[in-house]
């Protein structure tokens, strides 16, 4: 229980209703009751153990290159094998999404849950050469059904276009990974409500700060390379002015200085599908 549920049990509290007579103690236990009720309820709806994610994420993730590209690879045949992934799949689908409460706490379950089933995506086909590869022509991985959260099933489209349109965040381009290796990279933590904006822009950093796969200027021959990412869901940045005024926030002062007084060539890293994978 928690330490509110608790408080309403503690018997100096209970005690203080009862000492109360006739009409009042009875509405006054009648309220309690009733909170009691949707705190204990809401704790049931809601119980996704983040401790949990990260002793599974530090014990099976890894900086690795692969492809000639830096990123943070999954040990996926011990994570299919420990027991605690499948809890940890079990707490989200339980849970019912109604049950949580603010913006940060809603968006970091999101966030999670997207990235918690690619991995099942992967687990559940593993040993493969990428996430792609588990779907085909006509079913393509992201389109295939992947969980059930409070009753309802998605596929990573779904859950990719629920954030998106929910949340209308920029950063949480950089905050997915659907397990290649041109993807953000994996994050070794679960996305938390009290460091969410920390960690969303940690996330863009280190994407940007990767020249394989997230941006490259090469101011010699006047080129900027940049991930293809950018362009799946371009409108996500319109707000902002583009996806390079977007950008522009986030990089290096002379980067920016170079961007707005040159003129440039812009081209896209290829996106390699290779899965992000290692060996523990």
């Amino acid at each position: 229980l928690g330490g509110r549920t608790k408080a309403l049990l503690n018997p100096g509290f209970l005690s203080i209703i009862l000492k109360n007579s006739g009409k009042q103690s009875f509405f006054m236990i009648k309220k309690v009751s009733i909170l009691m009720f949707f705190v204990v309820l809401t704790g049931a709806l809601y119980a996704v153990d983040y401790d949990l994610w990260d002793s599974l994420f530090e014990r099976y993730t890894a900086p690795v290159e692969i492809a000639g590209i830096k990123t943070v690879g999954v040990d996926y045949q011990g994570l299919k094998a420990d027991k605690r992934f499948n809890k940890l799949i079990s707490d989200f689908e339980k849970t019912y999404p109604q049950a949580i409460v603010g913006e940060a706490e809603k968006l970091a379950f999101w966030l999670n849950a997207y990235n918690l089933f690619a991995l099942k995506t992967v687990a559940e086909n593993y040993p493969t050469e990428s996430i792609k590869a588990t779907g085909d022509l006509f079913h393509p991985f992201a389109n295939e059904p992947v969980a059930t959260i409070g009753g309802k099933t998605y596929s990573l489209s779904q859950l990719k276009l629920l954030i998106r349109h929910k949340f209308k965040e920029p950063l949480i381009q950089t905050a997915l990974s659907n397990t290649a290796v041109s993807a953000p990279d994996l994050r070794q933590e679960a996305y938390r409500p009290q460091k969410l904006r920390e960690q969303l822009n940690d996330q863009l950093e280190k994407f940007l700060a990767n020249p394989a796969k997230g941006f490259y200027l090469d101011s010699e021959n006047k080129t900027l390379y940049l991930s293809l990412l950018f362009t799946w869901d371009a409108e996500d940045f319109k707000k902002d002015g583009g996806i390079i005024n977007f950008l522009e926030k986030h990089v290096p002062p002379e980067i920016k200085d170079f961007l707005d007084n040159n003129r440039y060539k812009i081209k896209y890293f290829d996106y390699k599908w290779n899965l992000s994978q290692w060996s523990n």
